[in-house]
């Protein structure tokens, strides 16, 4: 696809692309001059490529894997806030359109767009034998999730792990799922901070778990443990969540060290796993403080 000319940037102070301030430290003279171009939706080439939508969830992928990017595309009132990332695209011959918000909702398949989507490579998952290589040297906690598979939950728990610098998501690999684009922008940046991890066998991975001194804590509501009763080990902690139908799986509790339950009127049945997950993690905050 043939790029957009672009008028040089004008120099001045670099915005912060990829904190959760708006880069708009920079205000261009020569904003880019670039015709409306038509929109074509970006067929990713191989699996390995993927489609990021949604401000803060771009802001992160340049700031931490810009050298990925394949593709850019953004609105015209987004065009200053972007600046910096259009700049990178000119110079390094990296493609980028600026379209309608209509345009883009075609591009993306979502209205919620935000002004910016960025085609680039997939962030790889981080195989199960470099995660234990990691814990040996330094232990660290970790949020286990057991046949989750909606997006928008999996994209909210890696924002609060993100939020409270917790680096690492675990699922079962028969139930894996890549972290998709609305994923991605319900992270708000966060699916560049957190690392997924897959684990083939769940003995096995409970067992180097345990050797290695980590404290398993499951998270139900029909657990006589109450959360915030518990006196959490940290930072060589793992919990346990299952999907809002059918929580964890018996097999899986029965390996564990107990399970918690967060305190409830009754109301609702549950709350959401993502939700469920941030109260976890924020306790474990408040009786240790943030993960260094």
């Amino acid at each position: 696809m043939a790029r957009v000319p672009i008028k040089p940037v004008s120099s001045g102070a670099r915005p912060k692309i990829g904190t959760q301030q708006s880069p708009k430290a920079v205000k261009p003279k020569a904003v880019i001059q670039a015709a409306i171009s038509p929109p074509k939706k970006p067929a990713p080439k191989s699996a390995d490529e993927m489609l990021y939508y949604g401000f803060h969830a771009c802001c992160a992928l340049f700031k931490n894997r810009r050298d990925t990017i394949i593709r850019a595309y953004c609105t015209e009132e987004r065009l200053e806030d972007m600046g910096l990332v259009l700049k990178w695209c000119a110079n390094n011959k990296k493609a980028y359109h600026v379209v309608t918000k209509e345009d883009l909702e075609k591009v993306t398949a979502s209205v919620h767009h935000e002004g910016v989507a960025l085609l680039a490579k997939r962030k790889m998952p981080l195989p199960e034998n470099e995660l234990f290589a990691r814990l040996q040297m330094q232990r660290q906690p970790l949020v286990v999730l057991d046949e989750v598979l909606n997006p928008h939950n999996i994209g909210s728990i890696m924002r609060a792990m993100a939020h409270f610098g917790w680096q690492h998501l675990v699922c079962a690999e028969q139930f894996a799922v890549q972290v998709s684009s609305s994923a991605a922008r319900m992270s708000e940046g966060g699916s560049e901070y957190v690392d997924l991890t897959f684990y083939k066998d769940a003995t096995s991975f409970l067992k180097n778990l345990k050797a290695l001194g980590y404290q398993t804590v499951g998270s139900s509501t029909h657990a006589k443990r109450a959360l915030y009763t518990t006196k959490l080990n940290f930072p060589a902690l793992a919990f346990f969540l299952g999907n809002e139908i059918t929580g964890l799986s018996k097999s899986l509790v029965s390996k564990l060290d107990f399970s918690v339950s967060i305190p409830s009127s009754g109301s609702v049945e549950s709350l959401n796993v993502a939700m469920a997950s941030a109260l976890l993690i924020g306790e474990c905050v408040r009786q240790h403080g943030l993960n260094p």
